[in-house]
């Protein structure tokens, strides 16, 4: 019997990482990146307006202003203001070249077409988003082991990135053991209890975003467990069985392990519940024997 500390050592010491593939962004939330990403252009790559107001130059601010254009988010060719002129201008818009400053609509005064900018109310380069701002062209935006979580999805897009390389999800397959378990919606019967397992389990790698290849239940046999565990071995990249974990006389999963040549790594750890917790490895496939009780299979699943 191991302590858990040791058991997590032990476990990261035997396991690897997935090959890597590259997803468009629609198809990798929750995949982990797998390369650093560095920012392909300045983000913004123009400078912008970040409120709506008026732009004009800073230097022109003591004088009224004569409002000569308008400038909406997606306009493209920069118009030039010149000494004494002003633009209309709306939240992302383009600043219009030579001007570096934007005041905001609600503390502008507007008389006859002249933008009149009162005291106090404006510094100069307030309510502009300079060039990079966000990012620099080529700095590191991103670092490997990154999870893909929406947040992340939505940086990636806003420099323009549409493909990244990611770990694979690992193919997952659940066996479930048990004489005694009935499905819910079931009628229950005497010495029956509902599995409750697979459907905690699902739920948990769902929140991962991983997917389950399979979930099969079996009885307690020896011969069964041990031929579905082999078949596992041969599809999957990682597999969890629950149940049979104990040393009872119907307690086969260690057994079916060692009969599939899977290497047991440990076998019980220092814990409650979940003591009698199984791990081994064949080749690259780690193997988990999750004792039987509910409780103690996602207590398992979350610890290791």
């Amino acid at each position: 019997m191991i302590a858990v500390d040791e058991a997590k050592q032990l476990i990261r010491a035997h396991c690897h990482l997935m090959p890597t593939q590259q997803l468009g962004l629609v198809d990798a939330a929750q995949h982990v990146l797998a390369a650093d990403l560095f920012a392909p252009f300045n983000i913004p790559y123009y400078e912008q307006s970040s409120m709506d107001g008026y732009a004009f130059a800073w230097a022109d601010a003591k004088s009224p202003l004569k409002i000569i254009t308008a400038v909406a988010a997606g306009d493209g060719a920069p118009y030039r203001l010149q000494p004494g002129e002003a633009a209309r201008i709306f939240t992302g818009a383009p600043m219009p070249l030579r001007a570096d400053t934007v005041i905001m609509q609600e503390k502008a005064e507007i008389r006859e077409q002249h933008l009149h900018i009162p005291k106090g109310v404006s510094e100069a380069g307030d309510h502009v988003r300079s060039i990079g701002s966000d990012v620099r062209k080529d700095a590191l935006a991103m670092p490997a082991g990154q999870l893909l979580t929406p947040t992340a999805l939505a940086f990636l897009a806003a420099m323009g990135i549409d493909k990244v390389e990611v770990y694979a999800f690992p193919k997952i397959i659940v066996l479930v053991t048990g004489n005694e378990l009935i499905q819910p919606g079931s009628a229950p019967g005497h010495g029956k209890v509902f599995e409750a397992s697979s459907f905690g389990l699902r739920a948990a790698l769902t929140d991962l975003g991983l997917p389950i290849l399979a979930i099969r239940h079996l009885r307690d046999d020896l011969g069964v467990i041990t031929s579905a565990l082999k078949e596992a071995l041969e599809e999957a990249d990682l597999v969890l069985v629950t149940g049979g974990v104990s040393v009872g006389d119907h307690d086969h999963t260690a057994a079916a392990a060692e009969a599939c040549g899977v290497q047991c790594i440990f076998h019980k750890v220092k814990q409650k519940p979940g003591k009698p917790l199984f791990f081994g490895i064949k080749g690259k496939v780690p193997v988990f024997g999750l004792p039987g009780n509910p409780s103690s299979v996602l207590t398992c699943f979350y610890q290791y």
